[in-house]
């Protein structure tokens, strides 16, 4: 497995003389990371090539079975960054999302495909308001659920702050 950039040669070697070729081995990463969004919401994905010495001539997203190379209907937005730096993003931008999926990133560099997969988790978040009278207790609850992990945190807000000591009051349903 390649781990760095290196400069390999190839030598041929006769009673007379040798003959030798130098090749280049350049390494790179791709990468994304799974994303979690609410039911009906648009998920903005990001693929990454970092550590190449040109960008890749094409990039292509697989939804469902169906390759996208550019923004080609109605809710689906893909938009490329400048390539800088030895990196390059590719932002894939899928509107209504209903269910989970799997969805594949595909780059083309020097002639080679390479692909990164991307998980979209589609979560259900459900609140009920009510009306209380001022100074009164209340109780509201906050349902999650469709999750394939357990939430980082929960918590309740108000005001723009959050209010940590009612931690308890948000359920988690799976």
């Amino acid at each position: 497995k390649a781990a760095t950039d290196a400069v390999y040669t190839c030598n041929h070697e006769w009673t007379s003389n040798t003959l030798s070729w130098t090749v280049k081995s350049d390494t790179f990463t791709i990468s994304s990371s799974s994303y979690k969004t609410e039911v009906g919401t648009t998920a903005s994905l990001t693929c990454s090539v970092a550590g190449t010495d040109k960008a890749p001539s094409s990039w292509k997203w697989a939804v469902g079975g169906k390759d996208y190379t550019a923004s080609t209907e109605t809710g689906v937005t893909m938009t490329t960054s400048k390539f800088e730096n030895g990196g390059q993003n590719n932002q894939l931008k899928l509107a209504n999302q209903k269910v989970d999926s799997t969805t594949t990133c595909k780059i083309s560099l020097d002639g080679k495909d390479y692909t990164e997969t991307v998980k979209i988790d589609v979560i259900v978040i459900n609140t009920k308001s009510t009306t209380v009278k001022l100074g009164s207790a209340a109780t509201i609850t906050c349902d999650v659920s469709g999750s394939s992990s357990e939430p980082t945190d929960i918590f309740w807000g108000s005001g723009g702050s959050n209010i940590q000591e009612h931690h308890d009051n948000c359920w988690l349903h799976r």
